[in-house]
């Protein structure tokens, strides 16, 4: 009765780690275990299972344990050993999910802080990455050259401290600045 108990439970253990739901998939999982491999079932008591899932609101795993781990015993001892029987297999079914879940939460709550600590580290990097920025775009293509085209270095530079200064200082909106430099340059060039 004990080896009968354990793998009850052990095989509906394994059906609960790896036996994720899906309609067309886990009434083959399950037949396999209770059918061909134990032998725990005849055909049509799984067929009447797969019947009472579709009909019931609870999942196909749940009903099979519960109605296998009962008609596995109920051949062999009385209906109070049947029905541990089904709660067995059942409970083998939902620990499981009882284990990921348990898992998953030690491991949200340690590392729930994670995204903070990798932004507080990157927040002394952007004026860093910020300024490389502005030096691989102050080129002789983007600002012009002082010898070869002062006015166009100029008005460069102009726009670019203007643009500084007016989000920096004065809070204007930065796609405003960039509307008047680009209106700015249209005039000037």
């Amino acid at each position: 009765m004990i080896i009968l108990y354990l793998s009850l439970f052990v095989q509906f253990f394994l059906c609960g780690c790896f036996g994720y739901e899906g309609a067309y998939t886990l009434p083959a999982f399950y037949e396999n275990i209770l059918i061909s491999q134990h032998g725990w079932l005849t055909s049509d008591q799984f067929t009447d299972i797969l019947y009472i899932s579709r009909l019931l609101p609870d999942s196909l795993g749940i009903n099979s344990a519960v109605m296998g781990g009962y008609l596995a015993t109920a051949t062999k001892y009385s209906t109070g050993f049947s029905i541990l029987g089904g709660f067995i297999a059942l409970f083998g079914l939902a620990l499981p999910s009882f284990i990921w879940t348990k898992v998953a939460n030690y491991y949200r709550h340690r590392f729930r802080n994670v995204g903070e600590v990798v932004i507080s580290w990157l927040r002394p990097l952007a004026p860093g990455i910020i300024a490389a920025g502005i030096l691989l775009l102050c080129t002789e293509e983007n600002f012009g050259s002082i010898t070869t085209s002062p006015w166009h270095f100029g008005i460069s530079l102009f726009f670019f401290i203007s643009t500084l200064i007016g989000t920096r200082v004065y809070r204007i909106n930065p796609l405003f600045m960039v509307f008047l430099c680009g209106f700015a340059g249209l005039l000037l060039f």
